[in-house]
């Protein structure tokens, strides 16, 4: 299992995760920092039940954050990224 990449981020955290030990089917490569280890057999996929999924990434100071790449399941009904530096306001992005 590769090691997430978060050069600055003081932490990751989801909504829910297929790697959950409340999953009916629990699949390792699925947690939260699979989003960010840069192996492409992994990705954070949240919980079977989770009808509005989330992912968050706290970082250590404001940071400049160039490129974000994602990649959804075909089925993914919301694309949308919402971006804060205070934890009040909220911009989509």
């Amino acid at each position: 299992m590769a090691v997430p990449e978060t050069v600055g981020a003081k932490s990751i955290t989801a909504s829910s995760s297929r790697s959950d030990i409340s999953q009916p089917t629990i699949d390792v490569r699925a947690h939260p920092g699979a989003a960010l280890d840069g192996d492409r057999l992994t990705s954070w996929t949240a919980g079977d039940a989770d009808r509005r999924a989330w992912l968050q990434l706290t970082f250590d100071d404001t940071t400049d954050v160039s490129n974000a790449e994602l990649t959804l399941s075909p089925d993914s009904s919301s694309r949308k990224i919402t971006v804060t530096t205070d934890s009040e306001t909220w911009t989509v992005q």
